[in-house]
């Protein structure tokens, strides 16, 4: 099945401080084209990401890639940058069904989107079951680590430059 996507028209996030995760998601967002506007629902303070600005494909002379392509590796996880945006990087991880179980403690934050396949992480001592669709914010200096993924899990990841 092919599939072609030209744009994302909204996105909708939920977050538990919106005081403190609203200036890591307002440099993504606007690294990732996004428009931003502000207003209260139901008396509870909104963000809101929205309607990149759509056109029609233009032709292009870069080589045009496809982030569903790569096969699984055989053991651990493939990590691979696929652009740099603002200093942020955006990054494609395939995870094999033995990931490496290494403690992560990065410096920068960090927000994951699970496109395939099934994980289970283990954040600040918590764990997480993710499924297609499911994305954390990882804030700098959170421990975390992949425990389980099924073969050919594949992830997005933004990596945001140190603070």
């Amino acid at each position: 099945m092919d599939l072609n996507v030209s744009g994302i028209d909204h996105l909708y996030v939920s977050v538990r401080d919106l005081k403190v995760s609203e200036p890591f998601y307002d440099r993504v967002m606007q690294a990732l084209g996004f428009r931003k506007s502000t207003r209260m629902i139901a008396g509870e303070p909104h963000a809101h990401y929205f309607n990149r600005v759509l056109r029609p494909e233009r032709p292009s002379t870069q080589e045009v890639a496809n982030i569903y392509a790569s096969e699984a590796p055989a053991t651990g996880e493939s990590f691979e940058p696929l652009a740099q945006l603002g200093g942020s990087t955006i990054e494609r991880i395939l995870s094999s069904n033995t990931p490496a179980t290494d403690l992560y403690d990065q410096q920068h934050d960090e927000w994951v989107i699970l496109l395939r396949g099934a994980a289970t992480l283990e954040i600040a001592g918590q764990r997480i079951q993710l499924l297609p669709g499911h994305h954390v914010t990882l804030p700098a200096r959170t421990p975390h680590r992949v425990l389980e993924t099924t073969a050919g899990t594949l992830w997005l990841a933004v990596h945001e430059p140190k603070a």
